[in-house]
C-alpha cells in the first residue's frame, strides 16, 4: 500500500513539473541564436606561410575569435595590428600597421581600417583609411582614397583605388587626383 501511495504521488508530481515547465518560442530562439563560441587571445603572433615558406607575421595584442550558430567564423584585431612582410624567410622588405584587423575566412584575406600605413625599406609609404591583404597572391588592394610618397622618383600621388605588391614596388593607381612627380633633369631621353 505504502508502495502504491509513493509511486501515485511521485506520478503526480512529476506531472505537476512537466506541466508547469514551459518556454516560449521566442526565448527559445533567443538561447539557441547566441554565438556557441568566443575565444580571447593576447599579445597574437601569427606566422601566415606560402609553399612551406613564411612570407608574414601578423602581431597583434588582442584577438578575438567567435563562431557563429551558422558555423561562420569570424576574427578580428580590435587594437592594433602589424604586420612585417618577409622578401624571404630571413630579410623584411615592408611593413603595415592599423588600428583595427580581421581575417575575412571565406576567402582568407586580411581586411585592414583606421589609419593604415603601409612602407617598404626605401621609405616608399601608402597610407589608407582601409586595405585588404590577399596572402595567396601577394597582393594589397583597395578602392578607398590612397596616398602614396615613393622616393624614387620623388612623387606624392593621390587615387581612389589601387592594387600592390606587398613591397610597394609594382603599384597600380585606378583613379588619380592631385598629384605630382619632380622628374630629373639629366634624364637622357635618346637612348
Amino acid at each position: 500500500m505504502i508502495n502504491k501511495l509513493a509511486i501515485y504521488i511521485f506520478i503526480l508530481m512529476s506531472s505537476c513539473m512537466i506541466l508547469s515547465c514551459e518556454n516560449k518560442i521566442e526565448q527559445l530562439n533567443t538561447i539557441l541564436n547566441k554565438n556557441t563560441s568566443t575565444e580571447e587571445g593576447f599579445d597574437i603572433t601569427l606566422y601566415i606561410s606560402l609553399g612551406g615558406k613564411p612570407k608574414t607575421i601578423l602581431k597583434a595584442p588582442i584577438m578575438i575569435r567567435t563562431v557563429e550558430p551558422n558555423g561562420e567564423r569570424k576574427t578580428v584585431f580590435p587594437k592594433n595590428v602589424n604586420m612585417d612582410f618577409y622578401l624571404d624567410s630571413t630579410f623584411i622588405n615592408s611593413h603595415l600597421k592599423a588600428k583595427y584587423g580581421s581575417i575575412i575566412e571565406s576567402t582568407n584575406q586580411l581586411f585592414f581600417k583606421d589609419s593604415v600605413v603601409v612602407y617598404n625599406i626605401s621609405g616608399d609609404t601608402l597610407w589608407s583609411d582601409e586595405l585588404y591583404w590577399d596572402p595567396a597572391l601577394q597582393k594589397l588592394y583597395s578602392e578607398k582614397p590612397v596616398v602614396i610618397k615613393q622616393h624614387n622618383p620623388l612623387s606624392k600621388l593621390y587615387a581612389l583605388g589601387f592594387t600592390s605588391n606587398k613591397d610597394l614596388s609594382d603599384i597600380v593607381l585606378k583613379t588619380i587626383t592631385n598629384s605630382y612627380f619632380q622628374i630629373n633633369e639629366n634624364l637622357n631621353f635618346n637612348n
